[in-house]
């Protein structure tokens, strides 16, 4: 399974999986695009760093955790 690991440039914070920020499913790739395994909701590449709470762009890598 692929996932997002995001590190924050304000405050250092580094995530992985990243975690949808509206129900806290996990982000996955699945083909060509990126969706919230809880709600099948699409997600896009702006972050809220789950410790500080900046929004920010871009950061982040994929990781490919096993099953």
């Amino acid at each position: 399974m692929i996932v997002r690991k995001y590190t924050c440039p304000k405050c250092g914070y580094t995530k992985a999986p990243a975690t949808h920020k509206g129900c806290g499913g996990i982000v996955i790739k699945v083909g060509d695009k990126w969706i919230c395994n809880a709600c099948g909701a699409e997600i896009g590449d702006t972050f809220i760093c789950a410790k500080c709470g900046h929004e920010f762009k871009g950061n982040w890598v994929e990781v490919d955790i096993p099953l």
